[in-house]
């Protein structure tokens, strides 16, 4: 299920989640960061999926059906950066109806 776009301009992803995934070296099951992270199993498990939306992380199955996440190296600069990309597009969505506005009035319409 993909998180809700309004959240992901700031998605509010548990900062201790994060470094548990850069310092597992970006490839990692929910589990290892729940771990590693000392957060609730739940909570992991949302924060990994929504980190994964927002970096395109590769997600791969195994065998006995576990999930593990591949963010590749780096995963608080790309989180940040794709958080960056959200909040650009939500404001343009908010401002196209004022520009227009502004434009019909300028051209007397």
């Amino acid at each position: 299920m993909r998180p809700d776009l309004k959240t992901l301009a700031d998605p509010g992803i548990d900062s201790r989640v994060v470094a548990a995934v850069d310092s597992l070296g970006g490839k990692v099951t929910v589990a290892d960061v729940a771990t590693k992270a000392g957060v609730d199993l739940q909570i992991a498990l949302t924060n990994v999926r929504d980190m994964a939306y927002l970096t395109d992380a590769a997600i791969q199955v195994s065998e006995r059906g576990d999930l593990s996440y591949d963010f590749g190296p780096g995963a608080k600069a790309k989180l940040a950066s794709a958080s960056g990309k959200v909040a650009l597009s939500q404001r343009q969505k908010e401002l196209a109806p004022l520009a227009m506005k502004g434009l019909r009035f300028a051209f007397g319409l």
